[in-house]
């Protein structure tokens, strides 16, 4: 099997918590666009669990239109592949000797470090946190605030990896080669950070999560145009802050070497289309997420 990523790299991979696709239509997102084209993509999962499983095993969010690029093409071919998976013949990124990502780059001698995220992520026992060994993973809203019921509403921005760069890049600063994971969790449920003064807001926000994953209003309260656009907005400015806070930590990451930068939603989000909303639910705007890949990326400080 052949491989394209032959060089030296560290590796950036960012996973864009419940953000769907067009959400970044209208979007200011400078630090996302240089590192390369926003495409659509399908996501292995309708919320966290099974979406950040398959993506751990190196099953991307997958680009329909990538499977039309010629055999070695860098964005059209699989950029992971295990080798504990079934054997194949053709081209990948980089075969990885392990189970996961995380063990595959460990095997390789590189320094694995993450950082979160939703509640999946919360504990060392945790399905998600299980690709990572004991010291390898710091959860901000864990250790900011340590209730993992109520950290979410109302949420404080000290729990958002992206507001901890300095620590995130540091944890890798004395690295010869690293693997970094961030869980965005600033565009999931719900989509901001301290108190709406807006009281319409915030009862949308709270009728969002009460009606999530499927469960009907026989009422039919709100619908996306009457309200559900208000909450993708702010999905949207949180992205906008994510793009922020993300060329900071660019800025801050040793450039001695290209980095591989993965950015995409793990799942989208329902706001209200057909009655829909939140995530754990097979509807378009839950599949369609974003994917962005730059496997060579170096920035200019």
């Amino acid at each position: 099997m052949k491989e394209l990523i032959s060089y030296d790299h560290n590796v950036l991979l960012v996973t864009l918590d419940s953000c769907r696709y067009d959400t970044f239509n209208g979007a200011v997102t400078p630090t996302m666009n240089r590192l390369g084209l926003v495409k659509p993509a399908l996501t292995h999962g309708d919320y966290t669990l099974p979406a950040h499983v398959s993506i751990f095993n190196g099953q991307l969010p997958r680009v329909r239109g990538d499977l039309d690029l010629p055999p070695d093409d860098p964005q059209g071919v699989q950029l992971w592949r295990l080798s504990r998976a079934r054997s194949v013949e053709g081209i990948v990124g980089l075969l990885l000797d392990g189970y996961t990502l995380q063990d595959g780059y460990r095997n390789r001698g590189f320094a694995v470090r993450g950082f979160g995220g939703t509640a999946y992520f919360w504990e060392d026992t945790d399905i998600l946190r299980l690709p990572y060994k004991v010291g390898e993973f710091t959860h901000f809203a864990a250790r900011e605030v340590g209730d993992k019921h109520g950290w979410e509403y109302p949420r404080l921005e000290r729990t958002f990896p992206f507001f901890h760069v300095d620590e995130i890049a540091e944890s890798v600063h004395d690295q010869e080669n690293w693997f970094l994971f961030i869980n965005a969790p600033e565009t999931h449920w719900p989509y901001h950070s301290g108190v709406l003064e807006n009281q319409e807001l915030v009862e949308l926000v709270k009728y969002s999560h009460q009606f999530r994953g499927g469960r009907t209003d026989p009422k039919n309260k709100f619908s996306y145009e009457t309200g559900g656009h208000l909450l993708h907005e702010l999905q949207r400015k949180a992205l906008e802050y994510i793009d922020r806070r993300l060329e900071i930590l660019l800025d801050k990451l040793p450039s001695d070497k290209p980095i591989v930068v993965v950015i995409c939603g793990d799942h989208g989000e329902a706001f209200g289309e057909g009655g829909l909303w939140g995530h754990i639910l097979s509807a378009p705007q839950v599949l369609n997420v974003p994917l962005i890949k730059n496997l060579s990326y170096r920035h200019q400080k």
